[in-house]
């Protein structure tokens, strides 16, 4: 290259550099008074189901059976369908976070059709039970640390970035402007996730209204992206979800999801 060229574009490109770098918005690690006011907002913003005097429930799930056999692609006279159309899914929920999901065992004369069947209750099953968990850390319980607690809080642009441990593991959250959890970033020796949460924005504070994000397990090349909305209904009081629809990705390819949660028998405080 033309040394005189090469010196415009070193100084063309020094220029580009030097320009980002002033745009960028300058951090500013806050102290602990500051640190914790915006911890005490953003879990006052939030409307937490555990704060809200739920203690336990029990419900029903009802999977859209048509769709769930439409993505499987079955034949219209296939023994599977009556059999996987007559199940009904049981939860056991507590504010703790745990969740158990059940189904009656699958009875048939035709073996091969009852173990196919097994095997689509028990996909869903797991489809269930992840959502209860991810809606657990999000929508009952406040997605931050306690104010007391260990963590750095960092203002980034109008926004705010939290960081801390939760047992080996580190989380970064990205808090906005009007306190809402934006981003949640989970670093563990096992698992790694990234989730976006969607709130409504309700008088009695932010309601989880659906979520976004991408699973990494330890040892297996493949993501699992999910995207989920969440329609409530309210029952005692206290908002619960009604109609969980969205997808998620499989190593055997995307499936929809589309359940229905009734009958809720809830104990609060």
């Amino acid at each position: 290259m033309n040394p005189l060229r090469r010196t415009s574009a070193l100084c063309a490109l020094a220029i580009f550099v030097t320009s980002a770098l002033a745009q960028a918005p300058s951090s500013t690690a806050l102290n602990d008074a500051q640190r914790k006011h915006v911890l005490q907002q953003a879990h006052e913003k939030h409307q937490g189901l555990a704060k809200a005097g739920l203690v336990e429930f029990t419900c029903e799930v009802h999977p859209e059976w048509d769709g769930f056999i439409k993505q499987m692609k079955l034949d219209a006279k296939d023994a599977v369908i009556p059999l996987v159309k007559q199940i009904r899914y049981t939860v056991t929920f507590s504010v703790s976070g745990d969740a158990k999901v059940t189904h009656p065992d699958i009875q048939s004369t035709d073996a091969a059709s009852a173990d196919r069947a097994r095997r689509v209750a028990n996909g869903i099953e797991q489809l269930v039970s992840g959502f209860l968990q991810s809606w657990a850390f999000l929508g009952v319980a406040t997605p931050l640390p306690e104010t007391d607690s260990d963590y750095q809080v960092t203002s980034v642009g109008g926004k705010y970035h939290l960081a801390y441990h939760e047992g080996v593991a580190l989380v970064q959250t990205t808090i906005g402007p009007d306190f809402d959890v934006e981003e949640v970033n989970y670093g563990g020796p096992e698992i790694s996730a990234i989730m976006h949460p969607r709130w409504l924005n309700t008088p009695r504070g932010f309601l989880l209204s659906g979520y976004a994000g991408d699973t990494e397990m330890k040892g297996k090349p493949e993501k699992m992206h999910l995207d989920i909305r969440i329609d409530y209904q309210t029952v005692d009081g206290l908002p619960l979800p009604s109609v969980v629809k969205g997808s998620t990705s499989t190593p055997d390819g995307p499936v929809d999801i589309n359940v229905d949660f009734v009958n809720y028998q809830v104990k609060k405080r």
